[in-house]
């Protein structure tokens, strides 16, 4: 008798080792794709925060738009040698389109009222823009906001610059701001 394959018992082992739940890695940016050019980035807050409290690192927020003029500054400045290291090593990053047409879970829906004006928040990039306008009080991009890992106070912000040096000094300050709240 002809046998083909392998035996059923090492297949059901095969396919228990293959089944069990992975533990979640609470700091692992989603995979490669839209969000993680020029660097990696989550692609919503509550993943961004929750890792940022995990490691106890400055969160970047970067509100941007697929039609905005940030091209540039993931072009040339971002992964540039003097920020794409930093950033990587030293902040979390959430990049958070505005412009993102992912439907939100149902449950999450919400109306925002603005100037007695009413919107359905429906997609992720509306909960994006809301969460910039309320917390920032501005809705221009590209706009980046860093706050402390609990996200309870603005650390630094800015918005378009071809001024990689510029930056740079930025990130300083947020930390040692963030070393100072630490310290107290």
């Amino acid at each position: 008798m002809i046998k083909w394959g392998i035996p059923v018992l090492t297949l059901g082992v095969f396919i228990a080792c293959q089944s069990e739940p992975k533990t979640p890695q609470i700091c692992a940016y989603p995979g490669e794709g839209e969000y993680d050019y020029p660097l990696p980035a989550f692609n919503n807050l509550e993943d961004a925060f929750a890792c940022a409290r995990e490691k106890q690192k400055p969160l970047l927020l970067w509100f941007d738009s697929w039609i905005s003029c940030t091209r540039k500054m993931e072009e040339v400045v971002l992964p540039g040698e003097l920020l794409r290291d930093r950033l990587k090593q030293e902040f979390v990053i959430a990049r958070l389109m505005v412009d993102d047409k992912t439907l939100l879970p149902e449950e999450e829906w919400f109306i925002w009222t603005v100037n007695d004006r009413e919107f359905k928040v429906k997609t992720l990039g509306r909960k994006n823009s809301y969460y910039q306008i309320e917390r920032f009080q501005t809705n221009a991009q590209p706009y980046f906001a860093i706050l402390t890992p609990d996200k309870k106070k603005k650390l630094e912000d800015f918005g378009y610059t071809s001024d990689p040096s510029y930056i740079d000094s930025l990130l300083t300050s947020a930390l040692s701001k963030l070393e100072a709240l630490n310290s107290q």
